[in-house]
């Protein structure tokens, strides 16, 4: 059975994505749309004259949206009252009650909502965690570090360094890949709290989010524009010693 799709957003990561659906047999992705970039035809997309007629085609079941944080809600909110399927980058919204009331709305429709956070799948994430967590490894404490330089992160879009797309700064847009990854791995968060740094006057440059897990593992996310650490960084304190998974290496004991 072919699945019909198509891509809302026309970036750097929809473009990413169109590359990931074209591998996907059963996907069928001809269409593309995009008001702010306007450019589907660079992915080999067809260009949908407008959002409203993707939600109208009733041959599409489902849309992958690739847009600003600040118009997941609109777009969600539209594609459930159609009827169709959708794929949201991360993250899903601003706020908790934006995102509940999504959940809501598909969850009414009868339509599935699937957020973008896929890097749990990443190789050599996947790697570290069979090492560390499926091995049974008494585990002390987990720092997670994810960091860009302010110059790239500006032109990619200014809507990331926007407070009400992006209250938590590089934590909305950087450091929510880590702590989706941790709750997919150590459970619900308790006693959660939230650092702010650098700010450029509205904008915040940098944050740390920390949290207990249920087991009581003490967790923490930190994130950035000012290229402090790597892109995305792992360390993990154990009974056995340290462990430490940055861009291209794997370090600890027995590794």
């Amino acid at each position: 059975m072919e699945h019909r799709l198509a891509l809302v957003g026309c970036g750097g990561y929809g473009a990413c994505l169109a590359r990931a659906l074209r591998d996907i047999p059963e996907v069928s992705l001809e269409w593309g749309f995009d008001p702010r970039l306007g450019r589907p035809e660079s992915l080999g997309l067809k260009p949908a004259p407008s959002f409203q007629a993707l939600l109208e085609d009733p041959s599409l079941e489902a849309l992958v949206l690739a847009t600003p944080n600040g118009r997941h809600k609109e777009e969600v909110l539209a594609g459930a009252r159609a009827g169709k399927s959708l794929y949201v980058e991360k993250p899903l919204a601003p706020t908790a009650a934006e995102g509940e009331e999504m959940g809501r709305a598909c969850a009414e429709a009868g339509v599935t909502l699937v957020v973008g956070h896929n890097l749990e799948a990443f190789p050599p994430l996947a790697r570290f965690k069979k090492y560390i967590l499926d091995r049974g490894k008494p585990i002390l404490a987990v720092r997670g570090v994810s960091s860009r330089k302010i110059g790239s992160v500006r032109e990619e879009g200014a809507w990331r360094f926007d407070p009400a797309q992006c209250p938590a700064g590089p934590l909305h847009q950087m450091g929510v890949h880590l702590v989706g990854i941790f709750l997919a791995w150590f459970g619900p968060a308790l006693e959660v709290g939230m650092e702010k740094g650098k700010a450029d006057g509205p904008r915040l440059l940098e944050g740390a989010l920390s949290w207990k897990s249920r087991t009581g593992i003490p967790i923490r996310v930190e994130s950035d524009y000012l290229g402090k650490g790597g892109i995305l960084e792992v360390h993990v304190e154990t009974e056995e010693g340290e462990f430490h998974l940055t861009p291209g290496r794997l370090q600890g004991p027995g590794l």
